[in-house]
């Protein structure tokens, strides 16, 4: 989800079938106007806009520029400082005709995800000339293990975050799982699979494929058994613990541990689809940025009842970052004919209407509460916005 399984889980036990409900019934476009929603509520006195950058294109569009991957789509990239200061991108990296809901072999067994590494070239917060190195086969630095029907369609939309007091690096990733049986009607290839869960995986040498351990799936509760963690999870890590995950969709729920590897479940439902704002579905986005007064921004990501894809955001309180001390939806929706996958250079995009996903937020250096939002469009090339937070006695949510 956004950014987006090719078949996905809605909720936390709720087992896909083999018809894409994720992205079945896309309508034709409507103004972003008409889209966009109200003031924040609730309302801290912050004003949150966003500016797309990178000359309003994406900068990584394999189809219209096939030198910048080896891959047809590439998606939902994670930002990341390397062991040596470097700056990169994990990228979720994928090849096929298109997704599942159109019949398409990407993101099955015979194409299954995998997550890429590319360095920066250049300033990493240069708006407005946004460059990558070539994602290449070599570029693989997670996919899925052989045999295992866990990730037999995929490794998907990578979200990392840093302990700095060890150098360890922690993913969360959607585990795309199962193989389902072959049918005429919903799984004609036999390439399908049907069920996503959140797979977490560790390393302190990201750019080394063999480095990475993996954590196991989901997160059973100690006290119900009740498996937690469903998909698309977010990990804030704090000085002294708990560290706390965000997970979780068509609701946003809150986990806990000690040490990172370990969870369980907190508080269920903490965020909800507000009705008010057109939101259907919503999960977790970035793992949340602290502001220079301590408390935190994270991103998340919106389907609307005519499954428009687009991304709102939350503050969280420094002291009890599960209390949301503002929220604000579509932010950032779509307004670009490559967002809309209606321009000539767009059409292939599978997907229309969809931004599907802004898992990271990049800090910018020397700039007060301001971050690249990297996001992907049509579940295939990716973008970034300039999010910027400022403390005012009224806040807004504003579209540049």
């Amino acid at each position: 989800m956004a950014s987006h399984l090719g078949a996905l889980l809605l909720a936390l036990a709720w087992r896909a079938s083999a018809v894409d409900t994720w992205h079945t019934g896309l309508l034709s476009p409507r103004p972003a106007a008409v889209l966009r929603g109200p003031i924040a509520n609730p309302d801290a006195g912050y004003r949150v806009t966003q500016q797309r950058v990178n000359g309003q294109k994406p900068f990584i569009d394999a189809q219209t520029h096939p030198e910048q991957s080896a891959f047809h789509f590439n998606l939902v990239p994670a930002f990341l400082t390397l062991p040596d200061g470097h700056d990169a991108l994990l990228v979720r990296s994928v090849n096929g005709s298109t997704y599942q809901s159109h019949n398409g072999t990407a993101s099955t067994t015979l194409n299954p995800d995998v997550i890429t590494l590319t360095r920066f070239v250049g300033s990493s917060s240069d708006v407005n000339s946004i460059q990558v190195g070539p994602i290449k086969k070599t570029s693989v630095i997670f996919s899925p293990e052989p045999g295992n029907k866990a990730e037999a369609c995929g490794t998907q939309d990578p979200r990392i975050v840093f302990d700095a007091r060890n150098g360890t690096y922690y993913m969360t990733y959607a585990a795309y799982a199962n193989p389902l049986p072959k049918d005429p009607k919903t799984n004609p290839y036999g390439i399908w699979c049907g069920d996503a869960w959140v797979g977490l995986a560790s390393t302190k040498t990201p750019e080394d494929p063999a480095s990475w351990q993996r954590h196991g799936y989901n997160c059973k509760d100690p006290v119900s058994g009740v498996e937690a963690c469903g998909k698309s999870a977010a990990i804030l890590i704090r000085e002294k613990g708990p560290h706390f995950m965000f997970w979780g969709i068509p609701t946003i729920s809150v986990a806990v541990s000690d040490d990172l590897i370990h969870w369980k479940n907190y508080k269920s439902d903490w965020v909800t689809p507000d009705a008010a704002w057109d939101e259907m579905w919503i999960e977790a986005g970035s793992p949340p940025e602290k502001l220079d007064d301590g408390n935190y921004i994270m991103t998340y990501n919106i389907a609307n009842g005519a499954l428009w894809w687009g991304i709102g955001y939350l503050i969280l309180d420094k002291d009890d970052p599960t209390k949301v001390l503002q929220r604000g939806s579509h932010l950032v929706w779509p307004e670009l004919p490559w967002e809309f996958a209606n321009s000539s250079s767009s059409k292939w995009e599978p997907y229309k209407d969809c931004i599907g996903a802004m898992n990271s937020l990049h800090r910018i250096p020397d700039k007060v509460n301001s971050f690249l939002g990297y996001y992907v469009a049509g579940d295939a090339v990716s973008g970034a916005a300039l999010i910027t937070v400022d403390k005012t006695n009224a806040s807004s949510i504003i579209a540049v």
